[in-house]
């Protein structure tokens, strides 16, 4: 069983939960369909969502360092790495672009 630092796992998940809110309403707050009570609370939300993305990754940093000092195998390491961060970014960002065309970016 894997020893895991819960207070480090909780924080992430809520820096995790606050990227997603701020990448979502990046571009609505800006949007001209929208009322100006909706505009102002989305800005309020984006600004406070704001440290998250610096959260994030200080903390996934630092868990990335307390396993790799743990067990010192640089191969592994980077099979990991590629298999659960840079896989599912690039099949994700293709499924992005497929979706994502410019007569579906018209809405905003």
């Amino acid at each position: 069983m894997k020893k895991r630092l819960n207070e480090l796992d909780i924080l992430r998940g809520i820096a995790f939960i606050l990227v997603v809110i701020q990448h979502t309403l990046g571009g609505y707050s800006y949007s001209k369909k929208i009322s100006i009570s909706n505009k102002i609370i989305s800005r309020f939300v984006y600004v406070v969502a704001q440290p998250a993305v610096p959260i994030f990754l200080v903390l996934t940093g630092m868990c990335l360092t307390y396993v790799y000092f743990k067990k010192l195998n640089t191969r592994s390491f980077y099979i990991k790495k590629l298999k659960y961060l840079v896989m599912p970014y690039i099949c994700l960002s293709f499924l992005n672009i497929w979706l994502l065309d410019k007569s579906k970016l018209q809405i905003l």
